[in-house]
């Protein structure tokens, strides 16, 4: 870990329209050799789907993780969030 860059966004999204926020974040996502941790409260599909893993908190405790697919097909707290919040 020591040798490979890190990129982390904090919320780097928040204020940026759909469209920029998608294409900042596919573009973040693009980037090989580079390991990149990503905080968000954009839940799209499209995007959500990009990352390896989704690590979903609540309270500041790990509700759940896994990758897109797998959290849905879960249907517990990930679920509910991505069918209210969807972006």
């Amino acid at each position: 870990i020591r040798e490979t860059p890190v990129i982390l966004m904090d919320e780097a999204t928040a204020a940026l329209d759909a469209k920029t926020a998608y294409d900042l974040t596919k573009s973040v996502l693009e980037l090989e050799g580079v390991t990149k941790i990503v905080v968000t409260h954009k839940i799209g599909r499209a995007i959500m789907e990009g990352f390896d893993e989704i690590i979903v908190l609540s309270d500041g405790d790990v509700k759940e993780r896994g990758s897109f697919d797998a959290l849905m097909e879960k249907k517990e707290y990930f679920y509910s969030l991505y069918t209210i919040l969807k972006t």
